[in-house]
């Protein structure tokens, strides 16, 4: 008796905790935007451990590293992955930090703990009521077990790497003629002639005013794409911390550097300290505090004998 009483108990004090998570979890609402709850994500990991048979957690890569391997994987991952998870595996994009949960940062033990066996898993049949899709044909995928390889070696990526992979990201018509138009500029001094984005959401008005104000001040002054903006013209002064950049509109633009910002001249990695007074340059930067903050500096050929101040 005192045994179906203490059973009695517990399934009632149980159905109370979930009522009252149920009732916790309608009241904050379903929105993406969230944060899973501690329980929450414990349930979900756990759930989605048992979920892999033990054979397939314990299997290892069938493939060693290799630079071929590595450069396929790499290419790959940018192509179809790096969307939600970033080329560096931090999930840092615009993608990843919006689902729910948001993308991890595969860089970090949470990750880099898991078995060959499970990552190669997750990849290949996907994580129901997620953002991961299953990969693949039924069956065995060797390019799955390249991405493991991949992923195990994120965290010794370096820029070099890193700047190869941005060749492979998905591109839309956009992008590619205003890359074109950047080296056309930075190789050659040309004017850029740029094209009007497509803004969804916003009204013909507002399209019309922001054609108009391009129009004005033409390419080369502070261009703005979303949160980002780009800075084109000739390097007029440089701190350690700081380009001054005069713009075809003759408008003096300072921006910020910080330590992760990259440089980059003819498709090579560089430094600030290989860019000159007289350079000319394109920026990539972003708000930060009313300052503009350098993300990537491109620079091309030097325009010393033609700079005037």
């Amino acid at each position: 008796m005192k045994k179906r009483t203490l059973l009695l108990s517990f399934a009632v004090a149980a159905v109370a905790v979930a009522a009252a998570f149920a009732w916790l979890t309608i009241r904050r609402g379903f929105s993406a935007r969230d944060n899973p709850s501690a329980m929450e994500a414990y349930v979900a990991r756990t759930a989605r451990k048992l979920s892999i048979p033990a054979q397939e957690r314990d299997a290892q890569k069938p493939f060693a590293p290799s630079p071929e391997l590595l450069s396929e994987a790499r290419a790959h991952f940018a192509d179809h992955c790096a969307n939600c998870h970033g080329n560096d595996g931090s999930g840092k994009t615009e993608i990843g930090q919006n689902l729910y949960p948001k993308v991890p940062d595969m860089r970090q033990p949470e990750t880099q703990n898991l078995t060959d066996g499970e990552i190669y898993s997750i990849i290949h049949n996907g994580i129901r009521l997620t953002g991961i899709p299953a990969w693949g044909a039924p069956g065995t995928d060797n390019d799955s077990w390249k991405l493991v390889v991949f992923i195990r070696h994120l965290p010794q990526m370096n820029p070099e790497e890193m700047k190869e992979m941005e060749r492979f990201n998905p591109k839309s018509a956009n992008d590619r003629s205003e890359e074109e138009d950047e080296q056309r500029f930075l190789n050659q001094g040309k004017t850029p002639k740029r094209k009007m984005h497509h803004l969804q959401g916003r009204t013909r008005m507002k399209q019309m005013i922001l054609l108009l104000a391009m129009v004005l001040f033409t390419v080369g002054t502070t261009l703005a794409h979303g949160q980002e903006q780009h800075v084109m013209g000739t390097v007029t002064a440089l701190t350690e911390n700081s380009i001054t950049v005069r713009t075809k509109a003759k408008d003096l633009i300072t921006v910020y550097t910080m330590p992760d910002t990259k440089y980059e001249k003819s498709g090579r990695t560089r430094s600030i300290t290989d860019l000159k007074v007289g350079d000319r340059v394109v920026i990539h930067a972003a708000k930060m505090n009313d300052k503009l903050m350098a993300t990537e500096v491109r620079f091309g050929s030097a325009a010393h004998a033609q700079y005037k101040p």
